[in-house]
């Protein structure tokens, strides 16, 4: 019981300034506290987020030049071949049309 009643009494002394009460002063205190954390945070926030966009430029950039490098690969090959093709079909066209000649020329020869 003694126990009890010295533990009251210690926790009723040291809970005195509980019950005392804020100035002004006080106020301001822990409002300019308040506020320079808040600036501090906020300086931290805005260092992270400049270095996540500098990130994020660096990494739109890298992607860029792996588009532009596939896009080279892929589409020059195929332009050429396309350009070969189409060089293709006009030679056998002409080819054509000089085996048919040829071949008139050899009938016109023989025919008389």
């Amino acid at each position: 019981m003694k126990l009890i009643l010295i533990s009251i009494t210690a926790f009723l002394i040291f809970a005195t300034p509980v019950f005392s009460e804020l100035t002004v002063e006080d106020l301001e205190k822990i409002r300019s506290i308040v506020e320079e954390s808040e600036d501090r945070l906020m300086k931290h926030v805005d260092h992270k987020v400049s270095e996540m966009d500098k990130r994020l430029n660096l990494l739109s950039g890298f992607v860029i030049a792996l588009i532009s490098l596939i896009v080279v690969v892929v589409g020059i090959p195929q332009v050429l071949m396309a350009w070969r093709g189409k060089e293709d079909r006009s030679q056998k066209e002409q080819i054509q049309e000089l085996k048919q000649e040829i071949e008139a020329l050899k009938q016109h020869i023989t025919s008389p």
